[in-house]
């Protein structure tokens, strides 16, 4: 799919819609040279990650720099497979949903209410002063 500016490495395979993989390439360095103070690079350790979370995804979404050109294309390939995705939803997203829901029950409920009102109507004498 693409790098970030760090050139961790993201990659989304078909058979798995729920992660996003992240590796990450860090060199195994030697003993910094005597005469010069830098460190060779000995070989390279790969370490892998994974996106589960649509909150963590919608983060690195926007995190990325779309006038880098490695992310910029990062940023593209996600927006590209979104709708493939099936990322969790977290806890503080099922808790809006849920709100929402609940919201949504509230509203139909004061909506009968109004219509039985409607449908009965209570009759006010209103006294003039």
């Amino acid at each position: 799919m693409g790098k970030d500016a760090d050139r961790h490495e993201y990659w989304h395979f078909k058979e798995d819609a729920e992660r996003i993989y992240v590796r990450f390439d860090e060199p195994v360095l030697s003993a910094p040279d005597a005469m010069t103070g830098v460190p060779e690079v000995l070989d390279h350790k790969f370490t892998w990650y994974y996106i589960e979370d649509e909150d963590k995804y919608e983060q690195l979404v926007e995190s990325l720099n779309p006038k880098g050109i490695r992310e910029k294309k990062l940023q593209e390939n996600l927006k590209k497979i979104k709708n493939h995705l099936k990322l969790k939803k977290t806890k503080k997203q099922t808790d809006k949903a849920d709100k929402i829901d609940q919201d949504s029950k509230q509203v139909v409920v004061d909506l009968e209410m109004s219509e039985e009102n409607v449908n009965n109507p209570v009759h006010v004498d209103m006294e003039e002063d």
